[in-house]
């Protein structure tokens, strides 16, 4: 699912002559991404988790600069950023509280076997430590 997430998305912002397509339909696209981002005037690119249903979101992420992957307990997404919160962040020793919000631009979709992974090797650093 989390590769599925990441493929170039593309919302219709703009009509041109011979479209077919209504204002705001959303077209999933590998091989003519780049056809699409010449045309930004009329598609607007969006971010992996924009315009999607909480049910289409992955259940775990990943912080690009560090690499830790967290389970994610809900979303909350306004217009303007993308926002998660995490129960699971205190496991990590880091802030207290039940939940903290996270920057959906600094996160890309991780699997449950990579989060699963994480945690055995954060329980692998507590032993030998």
């Amino acid at each position: 699912m989390s590769k599925d997430l990441l493929k170039p998305r593309f919302k219709l912002i703009a009509d041109y002559p011979g479209n077919s397509q209504s204002i705001g339909n959303i077209t999933i696209e590998d091989a003519t991404a780049s056809y699409f981002r010449k045309f930004s005037a009329n598609f607007k690119e969006l971010q992996w988790w924009q315009e999607r249903d909480e049910s289409e979101l992955p259940k775990y992420l990943k912080e690009i600069q560090t690499g830790e992957i967290f389970k994610v307990t809900r979303y909350f997404i306004d217009g303007r950023i993308g926002v998660y919160y995490t129960g699971e962040i205190e496991k990590r020793g880091k802030w207290k509280g039940s939940e903290t919000p996270f920057n959906l631009w600094a996160m890309t979709p991780a699997t449950e076997e990579e989060y699963l992974s994480s945690l055995a090797q954060l329980e692998t650093a507590k032993g030998s430590s």
